[in-house]
């Protein structure tokens, strides 16, 4: 699957695509109590989508040059769209 396909409904997404940025994180108080969170961007060819990066995925993908995520789900905040991992998705850092 290619970014400019993802819509509001998609589930399951399987993507890969470069690390652009990856924010400051900051802590939210969940109900497992408080954790880290940030924001990410990752990009292909065909455009960009925000990326959720919870506890220690952070640290991994500012590292990372590319990602390969398996299993994402979509959500929609202000507008925008926004990949998140479960229990059952996968992330892949790479260097290239």
């Amino acid at each position: 699957m290619e970014i400019s396909e993802i819509t509001k409904d998609s589930q399951d997404v399987s993507i890969s695509g470069h690390v652009v940025e990856v924010g400051d994180p900051r802590t939210v108080n969940t109900k497992f109590g408080p954790r880290e969170v940030a924001d990410a961007v990752i990009e292909d060819k065909t455009g960009r989508i925000n990326l959720t990066l919870w506890q220690e995925k952070i640290e991994e993908v500012k590292s990372a040059k590319k990602v390969e995520i398996e299993n994402a789900y979509v959500r929609e905040w202000n507008n925008n769209l926004s990949l998140n991992l479960s229990k059952d998705s996968t992330l892949k850092c790479l260097e290239e």
